[in-house]
């Protein structure tokens, strides 16, 4: 709906409702002056207009001068779950949340002096103890002489709508996932500055090293936990009256009014501590580049001062860029170590068997070495697969299968980020390639498939036979052998099925 749709369905509704609580103020009135007329006409005038009342889905009530409830509504028994007769007398200035009793005696009062209807909106008690927003139309009722003898009121449960609009204008300045002000109130923060002529300001200017790397291996989810991680420790750095806030995917800003180069140095160096305690006591590593700088004359915007603060940052991030990347695929391939242990060995064994068979094709000693690495690393791309998936007990379904296939892409870019696997990283992307080109992820065919990952290939498709796994216990030799002749010119080089059977039936097994 439009903002003038919408305004307008407001005032439509004022207009309706204050119709609807006139026609009530005017019933009370005409009852009080049908007092002198008989009582069957009293009986008949009071009976129609304690229909419309009891029938309405609004609170309604009628208080003296001083605030008191001379009526309430059945509603007010139904909505809320009062005692009608137990609240008359009472003020209604007592049920009124505390922070609100100033601003309802104010209109209360302007009513009875003035004469004039208003509309309020306060929290009001429920049954359950809790407050609620209501919305209330308030007319003054008058005597026969126009004198003011009391106050009648219409009231409305507006809490899922009050808190839609908190939620609505909360959302409006502040990032979603972090809970800090986003670019624009900060924008706008730094625009007061420069009006204003604010000085000192200090700018911090803070960016996430690894997070493009860590959202493409280990999912958004361990990204995000990061990016809360570092608006926390961003949080807690910084004085009070700092201006906290995300201003881009990786990016943050810190503007603290009032604040010389002192405080943003303290600043700086707070955060830096707080960066090493997380990481020596979790398993993601938290790496973040800092640059700073202040306004300290009007002559100099705060633009410019972003940019000062953000070449620093740039040139910080030069220096840890690397490193940030080393120490997440540290953190990888300890997490790749830590499940093969529950799968007892694999990539000890992977690379015993790739070794003997790249000895008996008379391979260099160089790429054996290589392939040694290969085989320990072809699968990191698993550290971004659920357990759920890794560790399935039975088949994996269509879905969990093509979610399985990710790991190779995964692991490619890993192997990318770091100088030690980027000279096998390629190995990495085309290990689940087939020789008939039915594989994944680029459907290479025959001899284009490195020779490396046609070894890896036929050496993880042995262990992985000769091995219990969670869907199904180890073959037998035989079966192993049936099943690499079977899958010979399809999944596998026929040259390294050759090699394989050979070394097998040289050694018996390996």
């Amino acid at each position: 709906m439009a903002e003038n749709d919408f305004s307008a369905t407001i005032d439509d509704d004022w207009r309706r409702r204050n119709d609807e609580i006139g026609e009530l103020a005017r019933g009370f009135e005409q009852i009080n002056r049908s007092m002198s007329r008989s009582i069957s006409e009293l009986e008949a005038s009071e009976k129609k207009y304690r229909m419309i009342t009891e029938n309405m889905v609004d609170l309604v009530a009628q208080t003296d001068l001083e605030g008191n409830f001379e009526y309430v509504s059945p509603s007010y028994n139904q909505m809320i779950g009062w005692d009608s007769e137990k609240v008359l007398g009472t003020s209604f200035l007592s049920y009124i949340h505390p922070e609100d009793v100033e601003l309802i005696q104010k209109t209360y009062l302007s009513i009875i002096n003035n004469k004039t209807s208003a509309k309020v909106i306060y929290r009001f008690p429920w049954s359950d103890g809790e407050y609620r927003w209501i919305e209330t139309f308030a007319k003054p009722l008058l005597d026969d002489a126009g004198k003011i003898i009391g106050v009648i009121t219409s009231s409305r449960n507006i809490n899922r709508r009050k808190l839609a609009e908190e939620k609505m204008h909360y959302m409006s300045d502040h990032d979603a996932l972090t809970g800090l002000k986003n670019r624009k109130f900060f924008e706008t923060a730094m625009a007061n500055i420069d009006v204003n002529n604010f000085v000192p300001s200090a700018f911090l200017v803070c960016d996430l090293d690894g997070l493009k790397l860590i959202n493409d291996t280990l999912g958004h989810q361990a990204g995000d936990q990061l990016l809360l991680a570092a608006a926390r420790i961003l949080k807690d750095a910084s004085p009070p009256e700092a201006i906290v806030a995300r201003i881009g995917g990786d990016e943050f800003g810190i503007l603290i009014p009032g604040h010389s180069l002192i405080t943003a140095v303290m600043v700086y160096e707070s955060i830096n501590e707080a960066v090493k305690r997380y990481n020596q006591s979790n398993e993601n590593i938290l790496s973040i580049s800092i640059g700073y700088a202040v306004k300290e004359d009007a002559a100099t915007s705060m633009d410019e001062v972003f940019i000062q603060a953000d070449e620093k940052m740039y040139r910080q991030k030069l220096l840890h860029s690397q490193s940030a990347r080393s120490a997440i695929v540290d953190i990888m391939m300890k997490a790749l170590e830590a499940r093969d242990f529950m799968t007892e060995g694999h990539t000890d064994r992977l690379q015993v068997i790739a070794t003997r068979i790249a000895e008996k094709l008379g391979l260099s000693e160089s790429t054996i070495n290589d392939l040694a690495l290969f085989a320990r690393f072809h699968d990191i791309g698993k550290v971004g697969i659920s357990d759920t998936i890794l560790f399935k007990e039975g088949r994996l379904t269509p879905e969990e299968y093509e979610e399985m296939k990710k790991h190779s892409e995964i692991g490619y870019k890993i192997a990318q980020a770091s100088p030690e696997l980027i000279h096998i990283a390629e190995w990495i992307l085309k290990h689940h390639e087939w020789w008939n080109g039915n594989g994944y992820p680029l459907g290479l065919k025959g001899e284009d498939i490195p020779l490396e990952c046609r070894i890896v290939g036929v050496a993880d498709a042995y262990d992985a036979m000769h091995s219990d796994r969670p869907y199904r216990k180890a073959l037998s030799n035989e079966e192993i052998i049936a099943e690499l002749k079977s899958g010979s010119g399809t999944q596998f080089d026929p040259a390294i099925i050759e090699v394989l059977l050979q070394i097998l039936a040289e050694e018996n097994q390996i």
